[in-house]
């Protein structure tokens, strides 16, 4: 038989998403507040202000998501010294990377896909590095059989190459592939464009839309 692929989204599909980004950025606002002797108030306030500028430069491209560009813009806004750029970002994603747990039932999803013969793609946006970090940290990685990230093609989700890029990378014609993602309008737009099912996973917001990873795994006919 021929192998399956899954495409499957990691931040908030594999992991929650929320409350790991929510402990981050209280890092970053304690520690720029003490570099620049501000507020905490202000320090978030202006770290609001310089991700928003940049998004808006960048619109929809993996950039647009970097936290050290936002830092950069920040330190730039305000005179302070580059390096404080690099410090506040390593805080950001040191704080994030421990913060990090998967839920219960990733590991036995990517298990089970496995051992039925198929093939697992992780498909999202932001920048490679990272994305790998996570998955190490997650205990994941060793699962996944390609990584594919927004900064290797022009656009994030829902635009068609990361999802091209998916599927060639894991050598499994779309037709025969899956997508499994938190955002419908990210990940399920694109999917849906592109002929392929869309499985919606409820997120880190347990009020959203969407079921549970434990039903992803009775809805791919697997058993764990």
């Amino acid at each position: 038989m021929e192998p399956r692929g899954l495409l499957l989204d990691l931040d908030d599909t594999l992991y929650a998403f929320a409350p790991v980004e929510a402990r981050a950025r209280a890092a970053i606002y304690a520690e720029i507040s003490r570099d620049l002797s501000l507020p905490e108030t202000r320090a978030k306030e202006l770290y609001e202000a310089a991700r928003s500028r940049v998004m808006e430069r960048l619109g929809t491209r993996a950039s647009a998501h970097s936290r050290l560009l936002f830092l950069h813009e920040l330190v730039a806004s305000v005179g302070a010294p580059l390096v404080l750029a690099r410090k506040w970002e390593r805080t950001f994603w040191g704080t994030s990377l421990t913060a990090m747990t998967p839920y219960p039932e990733a590991r036995p999803l990517l298990e089970a896909w496995r051992a039925a013969g198929n093939r697992t793609a992780i498909v999202t946006d932001l920048m490679l590095s990272i994305q790998f970090d996570k998955l190490d940290r997650l205990g994941l990685l060793d699962l996944v059989d390609a990584v594919i990230a927004s900064e290797e093609v022009p656009w994030d989700k829902p635009a068609p190459e990361i999802f091209e890029l998916a599927w060639t990378r894991l050598g499994v014609p779309r037709e025969r592939c899956v997508m499994v993602g938190d955002n419908d309008a990210r990940d399920g737009e694109g999917a849906r464009a592109l002929g392929i099912p869309f499985l919606h996973v409820r997120g880190s917001d347990r009020d959203a839309p969407g079921m549970p990873l434990s039903e992803v795994v009775r809805a791919l006919g697997l058993h764990t």
